[in-house]
């Protein structure tokens, strides 16, 4: 057994991440309280018993898979819930701590909490529908704003920044300051692949089963809500079950029959999507102060192919984004805003100092 094994193995019960808290992180208390939301994936999840079933050494590893599954069900406007839970946010994955690994969001939660502003997290359940977390989102930043007295500056990356421009679409009296993200306000094709083929966490290859996350309605808001948009086929409208279906991608690709209960679900999932695109999509003035952080250095999946047969993700185009969202789509239309670019992917555009130095200017 090589050293490396044996490294591996000892370290590999262990949680990879380490969940910040989601109350106060700096102890400063002077000037405009700061609210960071996380995207997709950016938070831990935990059981009723507290332990972490997302993310783990042993999950990256493929020795564990836990059913990461929401119930493919809706109570109402409600989905069922399985008893996880938020348990902070993602500083770092490293399956041997300090070696081997990357940093999630980890220099950016120390630079928070090295403000003189008073910062918090705001963790989610990033696999719920998006309208739920929004009042979730909006609940959390009214009692901020109540705390200290003033609004406050939002923070949103990726999802976090769809929510939090979803939050200014809804009134927004609690925002003095916004900044989004690598946000793909505008959709994208970037999750069909995950849909359609699912996706790789580590060694596992079952964690992230696209049937794992088409049970999952935060996703479908990423899609674009024009028909047509992004694919070469102009019927294909991401927010009509029957698309989907007649398209045979995703949860209805070549091969699989999702049953009954599912479709039931499916129809409420993007029914529910379309509202929280629309609210994102709405842009409504605003004279408070709005950055954009946007990559724009690395090839990024702009639109896919369909043959009739077989949907083609890997020889389609690319444009320059984040390696996740193009650039021009991290940009709102409408809304006055400034501009900062980086050479950082997706998932590390806050841990770039010059973007750290940017937004946590007073």
């Amino acid at each position: 057994m090589t050293l490396l094994v044996s490294v591996l193995l000892l370290t590999a019960c262990g949680p990879v991440v380490e969940p910040a808290s989601p109350s106060s992180i700096s102890a400063g208390s002077d000037g405009t309280p700061i609210v960071f939301v996380p995207g997709i994936k950016g938070s831990a999840l935990a059981d009723a018993d507290g332990d972490i079933v997302f993310l783990t050494r042993l999950e990256v590893l493929g020795l564990s898979t836990p059913n990461l599954a929401l119930p493919a069900r809706f109570d109402g406007a409600t989905q069922d819930r399985d008893g996880r839970h938020a348990a902070g946010i993602l500083r770092a994955l490293y399956i041997v701590p300090g070696l081997v690994g990357e940093d999630i969001y980890g220099p950016w939660i120390d630079a928070l909490a090295q403000q003189q502003r008073p910062a918090y997290l705001f963790a989610y359940d990033w696999r719920r529908d998006n309208l739920e977390t929004l009042d979730a989102l909006a609940a959390f930043v009214a009692k901020i704003r109540e705390r200290h007295g003033q609004a406050v500056q939002l923070i949103g990356h990726s999802m976090g920044g769809m929510l939090s421009l979803a939050l200014l679409a809804r009134g927004g009296a609690d925002i003095a300051r916004l900044a989004l993200v690598g946000a793909p306000l505008h959709g994208g094709v970037g999750f069909l692949p995950d849909l359609h083929d699912g996706v790789s966490v580590g060694a596992s290859a079952s964690l992230l089963a696209p049937e794992v996350i088409a049970t999952f309605p935060s996703v479908y808001s990423f899609f674009p809500s024009a028909p047509g948009a992004y694919v070469d086929l102009p019927t294909l409208d991401f927010y009509d079950p029957a698309s989907w279906s007649s398209a045979k991608i995703g949860p209805y690709k070549e091969g699989r029959k999702p049953s009954t209960e599912f479709d039931t679900y499916f129809g409420v999932a993007l029914e529910r999507a379309k509202e929280f695109r629309r609210l994102v999509e709405l842009e409504p003035e605003t004279s408070i102060p709005i950055t954009v952080v946007a990559g724009g250095s690395l090839p990024t999946l702009a639109s896919v192919r369909h043959d009739g047969h077989v949907w083609d993700f890997a020889s389609t185009p690319r444009e320059q984004g984040d390696g996740r969202v193009i650039l021009e789509r991290a940009r709102p239309r409408r809304l006055k805003h400034d501009l900062l670019t980086t050479p950082a992917e997706h998932a590390g555009l806050l841990n770039d100092p010059k973007v750290i130095d940017a937004l946590l200017a007073p």
